[in-house]
């Protein structure tokens, strides 16, 4: 595992604004700020805040200072996106939130079509600059990926991807279509077999989909995404949950757990999983450990929250796991997961009246029976 200490520098890329009077381009925007987020995670010593955490203070009229405490960096990358026909006209500054100066600002005016191309040539210019102002990077000659030359594919992944992050059956439902849409432009297209595959996986885990059904239409995503990288992080991520919960072979799950943080150590889903295994097996040295790597990284993420929650009530600390839960249902009430740890950490903590209150007020559409009959 990766030492926290490596990390030299600290920075959070903030969704860029989108400056278009409509709607319309709204993912482009969305899309550009995450590729440059996984574009310099690949940089070995920068610590780079993952794009649920940053995306958090979307729309907020929060300060650089108080953001950069929050998610505890040094430095904020912040941008705006233009375009307008064919052209498009991205803006981006470096800031140190400790006084909120201007460390640089730079603007590029480019084809939409050449819209990864950019990506890349922006995020290997904030690496230089990051580089000629605080010292040695290790930087590649290129950074960002190119999942597709199809822009409308990629918007329709963006799209997707937005409704599954609400964690709930109706978003996630109305994601597959959108993904759906996406493979049937390119066909290539890894991020968007990977992202059919977690909303039917999550469909069948928490009962909202006819469970055999649900896996088997995961399994068909996974095994065309397997044939175009059988490496990749988000593909690794999914096989192990589903060597975990459907074949309960603890060992298959741990391998392509593994397997994915040797491809992307950054990939925060995977480190809460690995921690969850470490967890089971009882080793909380080492389960603590992967749970504090993907809370540096994405701090504000509800996965990782919530593993931080079960972290607690697993570990005994009921009182703390309680309270997290609690806010995690203040964000989302349908998160299921919160609502059934949090049942059960009232029932542990012998508060058998405030459990059964919550209870009752769970929608009954967020729970599979047999589990609300197991905790009645």
């Amino acid at each position: 595992m990766n030492d926290l200490n490596s990390f030299r520098i600290s920075i959070a890329v903030l969704p860029f604004r989108n400056l278009n009077t409509d709607t319309e381009h709204v993912y482009f925007c969305e899309g550009i700020t995450e590729e440059i987020i996984n574009a310099l995670s690949n940089v070995d010593q920068l610590r780079v805040i993952s794009k649920t955490s940053s995306f958090s203070f979307q729309n907020k009229s929060t300060s650089t200072k108080e953001i950069a405490e929050k998610l505890r960096v040094d430095l904020v990358v912040e941008g705006s996106v233009r375009i307008s026909g064919e052209q498009l006209r991205i803006a981006a500054r470096l800031t140190d939130p400790n006084d909120e100066s201007l460390i640089w600002t730079q603007t590029w005016n480019r084809k939409l079509e050449n819209l990864f191309d950019i990506q890349d040539e922006i995020s290997l210019y904030i690496a230089d600059r990051l580089r000629e102002q605080f010292g040695h990077l290790t930087i590649k000659e290129h950074l960002a990926e190119t999942p597709t030359r199809n822009l409308t594919a990629y918007e329709h992944f963006l799209h997707g991807k937005k409704l599954f992050n609400k964690w709930n059956p109706v978003s996630s439902n109305e994601s597959i279509q959108y993904f759906e849409k996406a493979l049937r432009i390119d066909n290539q297209l890894i991020d968007a077999y990977t992202g059919l595959a977690d909303a039917y996986s999550f469909l069948a885990i928490a009962g909202f989909a006819p469970y055999e059904e649900a896996w088997q239409k995961a399994i068909d995503s996974l095994e065309k995404a397997k044939k175009i990288d059988s490496e990749n992080a988000s593909l690794n991520y999914l096989l192990a949950n589903h060597a975990f919960f459907t074949e309960a072979s603890f060992a298959k799950a741990f391998e392509h757990i593994q397997k994915a943080l040797a491809n992307k150590p950054n990939h925060s889903d995977s480190r809460n999983f690995i921690s969850f295994f470490h967890l089971l097996e009882g080793n909380i040295p080492l389960a603590k450990e992967h749970l504090r790597y993907a809370k540096s990284i994405d701090p504000l993420n509800q996965e990782t929250k919530f593993h931080e929650a079960h972290f607690l009530y697993r570990t005994g600390n009921l009182e703390d796991s309680k309270q997290l839960l609690a806010e995690l249902l203040v964000e989302n009430p349908m998160n299921v997961p919160a609502q059934i740890t949090l049942t059960y950490a009232l029932i542990k903590m012998k508060a058998y009246d405030l459990a059964q209150k919550h209870l009752d007020e769970i929608p009954k559409e967020l729970m599979m029976p047999d589990e609300r009959l197991g905790l009645e």
